[in-house]
């Protein structure tokens, strides 16, 4: 699984064409556990740390130039990596029967009852 996880980051990266932008081994793998470190950061206002570490990476580290390069390759590589599986589990989830709605609002159902039980 890494290794298919690695080889589309490598993917991605080839994939733009730019000389700078062509990553030894050393290079994806280091650019992988800066996406996994970022990912466990949530930024307030922007979201997921891992494209903001990706493209810092990308731009301080790896020196890509120009940074309209780097931020557009560490948002591809976010969207090929983390937003790729929702169509697919959305499909499975169809296909089980499982309704978004109605989990949400026996999730609201069982907050309200849990704030419930606290206050008595």
């Amino acid at each position: 699984m890494w290794w298919v996880i690695a080889l589309s980051y490598k993917e991605v990266t080839h994939a733009y064409g730019s000389p700078s932008l062509a990553l030894s081994a050393t290079q994806v793998l280091l650019l992988m556990g800066g996406s996994m470190i970022g990912s466990i950061v949530q930024l307030p206002g922007v979201g997921g740390g891992s494209q903001l570490a990706t493209i810092s990476i990308l731009d301080h580290v790896f020196n890509v130039v120009p940074k309209e390069l780097a931020v557009s390759c560490g948002i591809m590589i976010w969207l090929v990596s983390f937003v790729s599986v929702v169509p697919v589990g959305l499909i499975l989830a169809h296909r089980e029967r499982v309704s978004l709605r109605k989990l949400s609002t026996e999730s609201a159902q069982a907050e309200d009852a849990a704030i419930i039980a606290e206050t008595k």
